[in-house]
């Protein structure tokens, strides 16, 4: 049985404990808190005055550099596992065939027994309005129950994104939440009136919130006038988790509309995503991707989506929220991980307050980088 502590500026129970300590034994954390009030095993990690954070969660990414998750789950799982996501989602987009996607998925699965960090897959797709989104299809998919439900049968999917004013979507609620998967929204141009239902219908998120939507009444109904968008309509629900692409420049959302949505909804239903495609990285510090002079998601990792929020202006605690503990309550895994807190999977990741990355643990297993 392994049994050790780290030492250091551990957050938890929304607390910051400068003189903290998590105990592990095996994969789990059995205690945390000041180190002085718990028993500490002989075996000591002592990282100094540098933050104890837990693990991110990515619900929302694509790829890697040169490659998307279909291409080498490995090495996808591998590449985000490095920069702290402890928590991942393989993300397939609506390009991909039937039988793609279906290769894909069985892909994932299995990559998942060598990396514990990869959880399951996010749908992006197919069913989403072409209007909004990837020019490379500009056909709606037509909803095939044998297609969507072999998919769901997988057992691997976490959530999926629909365009819920596209025809056919309405029964795909019904049958996501009978297979624990989580409806999102997104992609969409979607009115008032559609969204209502399809949250009634067991929508939870709002993929990448103010990218790739628009309005239901174009032009508006009235000149001079102002109609509810899609944005502003899912704002408008209880109990919706939105996710957010915070680059480096604003560019996906600009900064002063993530503090926006910040105060609309409150930070605790907000989820930061990094939506990584497969560009490559630079030595410039530009997290965007461009293809085509369009921009294509981008170039994040979950450790630079940190320093894009304390540069918008979020605090510590903000941040460990929308990074780990949120995303793991949008996809319902919060009971294995999401916090620092006893009984919780032993994924952290030893950062300073610049969030400067230094140390990832993934399932009580340090990560060699």
């Amino acid at each position: 049985m392994k049994r050790y502590a780290i030492l250091g500026r551990v957050f938890a129970d929304y607390s910051l404990y400068e003189k903290g300590a998590v105990v592990v034994e095996d994969n789990k954390i059995v205690a945390v808190g000041d180190r002085e009030h718990l028993e500490l095993p002989e075996t000591l990690v002592d990282v100094g005055d540098r933050l104890v954070l837990p693990g991110f969660i990515d619900i929302h990414v694509h790829g890697y550099p040169g490659g998307r998750c279909h291409m080498s789950a490995e090495i996808f799982a591998d590449y985000h596992l490095k920069r702290g996501t402890t928590g991942l989602l393989g993300s397939l987009y609506r390009t991909l065939s039937h039988r793609e996607t279906m290769d894909a998925i069985e892909l994932i699965r299995g990559a998942m027994g060598k990396y514990k960090n990869l959880i399951g897959v996010h749908m992006e797709g197919p069913y989403i309005n072409p209007g909004f989104g990837s020019k490379t299809q500009d056909q709606m998919r037509p909803v095939r129950k044998e297609e969507y439900l072999e998919m769901f049968e997988t057992g691997l999917i976490k959530q999926m994104t629909v365009a819920p004013e596209m025809e056919g979507t309405a029964e795909l609620f019904p049958a996501m939440v009978k297979y624990g998967i989580v409806p999102a929204l997104g992609h969409s141009a979607a009115s008032p009136e559609d969204i209502k239902r399809a949250v009634s219908n067991g929508a939870g998120i709002v993929t990448h919130l103010c990218d790739a939507t628009g309005c239901s009444i174009e032009p508006t109904s009235v000149g001079g006038t102002k109609e509810v968008n899609f944005d502003q309509a899912v704002m408008m629900c209880d109990n919706l988790f939105y996710e957010l692409i915070v680059d480096s420049k604003g560019v996906h959302v600009r900064h002063d509309m993530v503090r926006f949505v910040a105060k609309a909804v409150g930070v605790d239903h907000i989820v930061a995503i990094t939506d990584r495609t497969q560009g490559y990285d630079d030595d410039i510090g530009s997290d965007l991707n461009f293809v085509d002079g369009e921009l294509s998601g981008s170039m994040l990792t979950m450790d630079r989506v940190c320093k894009n929020l304390k540069k918008v202006g979020f605090s510590l605690h903000d941040i460990v929220r929308m990074t780990s503990e949120n995303p793991a309550r949008a996809i319902r895994v919060f009971d294995e991980m999401g916090n620092i807190a006893p009984g919780k999977l032993a994924n952290m990741v030893i950062m300073d307050e610049d969030f400067n990355l230094y140390d990832v643990y993934c399932h009580g297993e340090k990560v060699a980088r």
